[in-house]
Parts: C-alpha cells; sequence; structure tokens
C-alpha cells in the first residue's frame, strides 16, 4: 500500500517558501509534468482548489482536496502514462514507476514498487491498461 504524501508535494509546488502556491508556481508545476496544459486549465484548476476564493492555496486547502481525489480524470491518466513512460516503450519499467512515485511524492520503497507491479502484471513492466487499474485504485 502506498499513500501520496501531499504535504510534501505542496512544499515542491510552493517554490518561493511562503506557505502558498500562487498561480505561476502552480503552472509552473504543472507544465513541467504536462507541457502542453493550457493557462486555463491551470487557472481553473487553481481555483477549484482556492476553497476561501483568495486568489492563493494554503496547504491545508491543498491537503483537503488533494486527498479527496487522486488521479481520476482518465486525461490525466493518460498524460501521467505518457510523462511516466521516459524510454516511449509504452510500458512502465521498475525504474520508470520508482521515478514516478518520487515525483508524486508517495511514501513507497523499491519492495512496494516491486509488489505492485507483480500484482498489477507478470512481465516485470506496467502497460497503460494496468497504469490504469493501479491509478484508479490510488
Amino acid at each position: 500500500m502506498f499513500v501520496i504524501n501531499w504535504s510534501e508535494v505542496f512544499d515542491e509546488i510552493d517554490t518561493n517558501g511562503n506557505g502558498k502556491i500562487e498561480y505561476q508556481e502552480f503552472f509552473d508545476y504543472f507544465k513541467d509534468m504536462f507541457p502542453s496544459v493550457s493557462k486555463e486549465v491551470v487557472e481553473k484548476d487553481l481555483k477549484g482548489l482556492d476553497l476561501n476564493n483568495d486568489g492563493v492555496v494554503i496547504k491545508e486547502e491543498f491537503i483537503k482536496l488533494m486527498s479527496q481525489d487522486t488521479l481520476k480524470d482518465p486525461e490525466d491518466i493518460k498524460n501521467a502514462f505518457k510523462k511516466f513512460d521516459v524510454d516511449k516503450s509504452g510500458y512502465l519499467t521498475t525504474e520508470e514507476l520508482n521515478e514516478a512515485m518520487k515525483t508524486l511524492c508517495m511514501d513507497i520503497s523499491g519492495a512496494d514498487t516491486q509488489a505492485i507491479i507483480k500484482s498489477a502484471m507478470k512481465d516485470g513492466k506496467i502497460d497503460y491498461k494496468e497504469f490504469v487499474d493501479i491509478a484508479m485504485n490510488l
């Protein structure tokens, strides 16, 4: 079992360390992960996280909302798989999965990754369908 540490994700996005995620920080973070993301999409997502409508997202808002829904949108899952499939093989290797988990600030050890891979498939790598199954069960 693995858990995303949303506090660490927040700290990674909050590059200026002021305890608030501002638009440019949010945009830069997602642009790095998903190069084709538009400013409008990021702005909409940030507004969805901004519970008190003050234009920034504090850690409590971020953790509360992110804990509720992780990688459930099919387009997000597809984009995440493409991002994590570094060698563009159509599969995630153990190394790629480990890097994906680190990128998402998941508390997971290499042994846990191996257990996930073994439970998802038999050939030592994860294809897109298997990745979707895993993502939908986070």
